[in-house]
């Protein structure tokens, strides 16, 4: 794929991604979500129908702040399924280029998880 082609794809994934309704099976959190505050909706998702959440983006104005800013903080979302989900929530995930706020090049964190064959609770030693 050249890349002025794979720049409009990626911008159409953003613009996506901006405009998609939140609702059960999407949602958007900021990068500045604690682990634990990303588990919760992990868990209600993964108890539901599955779902995709966007990473990186403000919750409330629907700006990209992006995720480059802290990789410490960027692997500590990374374990979230692992963590703080009891069983494990199968995810996959994606870092998706992008422009944030200040113009500058970031990534959106996307994940992608299917329906939890069993119940899916909080880890409770590490939500308290």
């Amino acid at each position: 794929m050249s890349v002025l082609k794979q720049q409009t794809f990626m911008n159409m994934i953003i613009d996506d991604i901006l405009t998609r309704e939140e609702g059960q099976t999407f949602d958007c959190k900021s990068f500045a979500i604690d682990p634990r505050g990303l588990a919760v909706t992990f868990v209600a998702m993964a108890n539901a129908d599955g779902g995709k959440i966007a990473v990186g983006i403000s919750d409330r104005k629907r700006e990209i702040e992006g995720v480059c800013s802290s990789e410490k903080h960027l692997n500590e979302l990374l374990r979230v399924p692992y963590d703080y989900c009891n069983p494990t929530v199968k995810a996959t995930f994606d870092l998706i280029d992008c422009t944030n706020r200040h113009g500058e090049p970031d990534k959106i964190f996307f994940f992608i998880f299917s329906r939890a064959l069993y119940s899916t609770l909080l880890r409770v030693m590490n939500v308290m």
